[in-house]
């Protein structure tokens, strides 16, 4: 088995075999499981260092080179190989620019961090373009009732001689977009739908914009309150428009397609796999519209950096997300078992496979509690109820909230697999051409007629062995 590490500066391959001092690779590990029970988590690769003489590759690692790299967005992509009769790649990331270090002994040294990790660097954009409609002339009025608070008239009033003077709002002369968010006493209101309405006051009557929000009217604001302009965020996040619909009124946020945007924003040539997923869109609730680009969030997307909002979002989805050997970053539920098993292993036939099996795989939990404190809510629930907080094992996790469950349904649906037992097993194995082309994590792995799911591996680059961490499909309460 030969390793093989290939650079790309954005226009071609680099082979690096021959320059490299020290690439530090002396194994990779893959984990579709985080550290923390109860949790699927982001899985990333391990990272790794390399060092090689300025007289090679140089150029490209010169402070200029690296300056007009970063200003223009470009990426060193890094792969690593192993090479039987065919390659099979086991590692795709990037220089991280930062890391970059000049010896006195004339080398360059800089680590290499996976796609996940890379998220990092993905520029802080505004999520929405905010707007302005100015009156010109004319001023505004607001009319709204405290029984019907999301219920708001917006009046148009012209001058008339010495006086303003309450006239018709037509067609054309300005609406909301249903999604849009109005800005008014720098307070945000979602916009769900307009209509054009009479409306009377004291002494008048007009037709008049009808706005319905989806949240109410501070009552901050008198009822009467006149101002000059309108200022507004439109509908769209990061250019496209994610809001779930009834007929025309938005009913939430397309959790899923926001993730999928998040990462086009950092790999635009990114291949990505979503046949693993139960579900085809993930409907985040409307009540957290005000941290989607507005206000103080004008470059957060659910209140956070876009990375780390991403990663927040594959956590409430409950979703593994993951780079494969090929390179396609993969979207998965839950390990199902239907289906033929991807990897097949007879123990009792090989003197070179070492294994262990646990009664139960460290993920276990007795207790889950989920809440929403993230982005400041006040909702939570346990599963299951009667054990609460007072559990040693109870698992916190802290959620986006989304509209097609409630947080008890959630605690519940994640006691399901990691409140029950797993059987545990732990493989060690030479890593064969033919096993090379059949890893990947998640992939169904029959041992001895038991099935399991392959949750995390690690490739002994000396030994040339593989190490398998399994866990079975069937579980136990007890």
């Amino acid at each position: 088995m030969i390793v093989k590490c290939t650079l790309n500066d954005g226009s071609s391959d680099h082979v690096l075999d021959d320059y490299i001092i020290d690439n530090g690779i002396q194994s990779l590990t893959v984990r579709v499981e985080s550290d923390k029970p109860g949790e699927p988590g982001v899985v990333a690769f391990d990272g790794m260092s390399m060092e090689f003489d300025e007289s090679d590759l140089g150029i490209l690692f010169t402070p200029a080179s690296l300056a007009a790299a970063k200003a223009a967005g470009d990426k060193y992509t890094v792969k690593i190989s192993l090479g039987f009769v065919s390659d099979y790649d086991v590692f795709y990331g990037m220089v991280d620019f930062d890391s970059v270090e000049y010896t006195q002994d004339g080398t360059v040294k800089f680590e290499v961090i996976d796609f996940i990790q890379a998220l990092k660097y993905v520029t802080r954009e505004d999520v929405r373009v905010s707007a302005t409609f100015n009156s010109g002339a004319a001023i505004f009025a607001l009319y709204y009732s405290e029984l019907t608070p999301k219920t708001v008239y917006i009046s148009k009033l012209e001058k008339v001689g010495p006086d303003f003077e309450h006239t018709d709002w037509t067609v054309g002369y300005f609406d909301f977009t249903p999604g849009e968010v109005w800005m008014y006493d720098d307070m945000p209101y979602l916009v769900l739908g307009t209509t054009i309405e009479e409306y009377s006051g004291v002494g008048w009557t007009a037709d008049c914009l009808k706005v319905t929000l989806h949240n109410d009217f501070s009552n901050a604001v008198t009822s009467g309150d006149q101002f000059q302009s309108i200022d507004y965020y439109e509908k769209n996040i990061y250019g496209e428009d994610f809001y779930n619909y009834g007929t025309i009124t938005p009913t939430s946020f397309d959790g899923l397609e926001i993730v999928l945007k998040i990462l086009d924003m950092a790999w635009p040539s990114l291949t990505i796999n979503t046949d693993g997923m139960l579900y085809d869109s993930y409907p985040v609730s409307l009540d957290l519209f005000d941290v989607t680009g507005v206000g103080d969030y004008e470059k957060d997307i659910f209140g956070a950096h876009p990375a780390e909002a991403m990663k927040r979002m594959i956590s409430s989805m409950r979703l593994y997300m993951y780079f494969g050997m090929n390179g396609t970053l993969y979207l998965i539920d839950k390990p199902d078992s239907s289906g033929t098993p991807d990897i097949t292993i007879d123990t009792t036939t090989s003197n070179d496979i070492e294994w262990l099996k646990r009664f139960s795989w460290a993920k276990k939990v007795d207790c889950v509690h989920v809440t929403t404190e993230f982005l400041g809510g006040d909702e939570e629930a346990y599963y299951p109820d009667n054990l609460s907080e007072e559990s040693e094992e109870t698992i916190n996790i802290d959620v986006i909230k989304f509209d097609d469950y409630t947080l008890a349904e959630l605690a519940e649906d994640i006691w399901e697999f990691y409140g029950k037992r797993h059987l545990a097993m732990t493989i060690t194995m030479p890593l064969t051409e033919t096993l090379a082309a059949e890893l990947g994590i998640m992939k169904q792995v029959r041992v001895d007629s038991v099935d399991y799911f392959l949750y995390e591996y690690t490739i002994d680059i000396e030994k040339e062995t593989v190490e398998l961490q399994l866990a079975s499909y069937q579980t136990w309460e007890n």
